[in-house]
C-alpha cells in the first residue's frame, strides 16, 4: 500500500457464444426452429422438426459431420452450428391394373397338386411387358416368371385346395378374362398285396380205393409293419430383413429384431435377390444369408443357425422389399 487510497477496476473478457441455425434442405418448406446462442463447451437439445417435404419423412439433423435426432444432446464447439434436415422417401405403393392389349387363349395344366413346385404355362398374345401375375391372390412379380410373345411360364407355389383365379397385369390397362386353375389333393395309388391257397392235388383214379388227400392249409400272410414316418420339424417365419440393391449390409434398424431371437434354439436364414438387380444372383443371396447368420451368432452365441441361398426365387414374405431380403425361420416349437 502506498501513500494514497487504491481503486481496483474489474476487467472483463467476452464469453464465446455461437449461434444455431436450422435448415430444411432442398424441396422443403416451413418455419425454421429458433434457438438462443450457446456458450462454447456447453450442451443444448436439438429442436423438433418443423419443416415439411412432400413425399418424404423427417429422419435426422446433420451438422455436416454427424447426425442427430430431434431432442438429442449437442455439445457446442468453437464455431456457429448449422443443422440441416435429412429426409427418407416415403414408399410408393404399386398399383396393379390388368392388361387390355394382351390376350389369353389357354392355360396348361388346368389342375395340379396343392404342394405346388410345378410349371404353369399361360398361352396367348403378350405384346407388352407383364408387371405381375396373381394366382388365387398370391402375387408373382416381374422376374419370377418368363415371358415371350406367345406364352408366360411360372412355377406355382403351394396353395389350399379349390378353384383359383389367374390374372395378368401390366400396370396400365383394364382386365383380361380371368382364367381358372384347380388346386387338388393328389390321391396316392393303392397297392394291393395278394395271397392264396395251395391248390388241392387231384387224386389219380385207381382200381384200388385211394384215400382222399387232406387239403393243404392256406398260410396266413404276415402283415409287414408300417414304419412310423419321421415328422419334419415345422419352420415358422419370425422375421424378414430388407437390403438395398446389390448390398449385403444389414440395416441398423434390424439389430433390435435380431437381438429378440435369444430364446430360440434352431434358426434357418435364407437369402434372396431381386431378379432385375444387375448383381442379383445365387451368390448375392448366399452372402446376405451369411451376413445375417454372422451377426445373429455375435448377438446370440448359443443359437444353432443354418444359412441358405434362395437365389432369385420369389418369396411372398419379401414382396414389400422387392425380393431383396433374408427370411428368418424358427425350426421346431
Amino acid at each position: 500500500m502506498g501513500a494514497a487510497d487504491v481503486v481496483l477496476t474489474a476487467l472483463w473478457s467476452a464469453v464465446a457464444t455461437h449461434s444455431i441455425t436450422y435448415l430444411g434442405g432442398a424441396g422443403s418448406s416451413g418455419t425454421a426452429p429458433t434457438q438462443a446462442p450457446v456458450v462454447q463447451g456447453l450442451t443444448f437439445t436439438t429442436a423438433a422438426n418443423s419443416f415439411t417435404k412432400p413425399g418424404y419423412t423427417f429422419s435426422t439433423w446433420s451438422d455436416g459431420s454427424a447426425e442427430y435426432g430431434a431432442n438429442n444432446s449437442y455439445t457446442m464447439g468453437a464455431a456457429d452450428v448449422v443443422l440441416t434436415a435429412l429426409w427418407s422417401a416415403n414408399p410408393v405403393p404399386l398399383t396393379l391394373v390388368p392388361v387390355q392389349s394382351a390376350t389369353i387363349t389357354s392355360i396348361s395344366p388346368v389342375r395340379g397338386d396343392i404342394a405346388g413346385g410345378y410349371q404353369l404355362t399361360i398361352n396367348g398374345t403378350f405384346p407388352v411387358a407383364i408387371a405381375a401375375i396373381t394366382v388365387g391372390g398370391v402375387t408373382y412379380p416381374a422376374g419370377s416368371f418368363t415371358q415371350s410373345a406367345q406364352k408366360i411360364t411360372l412355377v406355382l407355389q403351394a396353395h389350399q385346395a379349390g378353384n383359383v383365379g389367374i390374372m395378368v397385369y401390366n400396370g396400365q390397362s383394364p382386365a383380361l378374362p380371368e382364367q381358372v386353375f384347380t388346386y387338388e389333393v393328389s390321391t396316392p395309388p393303392v397297392i394291393e398285396g395278394g395271397g392264396g391257397s395251395t391248390p388241392t392235388p387231384t387224386p389219380t383214379p385207381s382200381a384200388t380205393p385211394t384215400p382222399t388227400p387232406s387239403a393243404t392249409p392256406t398260410p396266413t400272410p404276415t402283415a409287414t409293419p408300417t414304419p412310423t414316418p419321421t415328422v419334419k420339424p415345422k419352420a415358422t417365419t419370425i422375421g424378414v430383413i430388407g437390403f438395398t440393391v446389390g448390398s449385403t449390409t444389414i440395416p441398423a434398424n434390424a439389430l433390435q429384431l435380431l437381438r429378440s431371437y435369444n430364446n430360440s434354439i434352431q434358426i434357418v436364414v435364407t437369402g434372396y435377390a431381386q431378379p432385375t438387380d444387375p448383381k442379383g444372383d445365387y451368390a448375392l443371396s448366399l452372402r446376405r444369408a451369411q451376413s445375417v447368420k454372422k451377426l445373429l451368432l455375435k448377438l446370440n452365441p448359443h443359437l444353432n443357425i443354418k444359412a441358405k441361398a434362395g437365389g432369385t426365387t420369389y418369396n411372398p414374405a419379401c414382396a414389400s422389399k422387392m425380393n431383396r431380403c433374408v427370411v428368418i425361420e424358427r425350426v421346431g416349437a
